[in-house]
Order: C-alpha cells, then structure tokens, then sequence
C-alpha cells in the first residue's frame, strides 16, 4: 500500500502536475483550497500534508 499524501494549490495545472510527479510512489489526494482540503482531513488519514506555495 503506497503512503497517502493530501497536496493543497488553487491551481488547479500545478495541483496536476505535482500529483502525476508523485504518483508512482504515492497516493494523492488533491485539495483546491484550505476548505476543500479541511473538509478531506476531517475523513481521511494522511502521512504526509504539503501545501504548494
């Protein structure tokens, strides 16, 4: 089973493009604002949280 990893962005192309980068060794969960992304934490566990700056 592949770590789960929660990536936050509100661009939606970097959000992407980060997501297919990690997607050989993780499984990300993709969040397009802090709402979004607190709405998913409150269902999920995650190992890792990265905000994309």
């Amino acid at each position: 089973m592949k770590p789960v990893i929660l990536l936050v962005d509100d661009n939606s192309e970097i959000l992407e493009f980060i997501a297919d980068f990690l997607d050989e060794k993780y499984t990300t969960v993709k969040a397009l604002n802090g709402h979004e992304a607190l709405q998913v934490l409150q269902q999920d566990l995650f190992n890792l949280l990265s905000a994309i700056l």
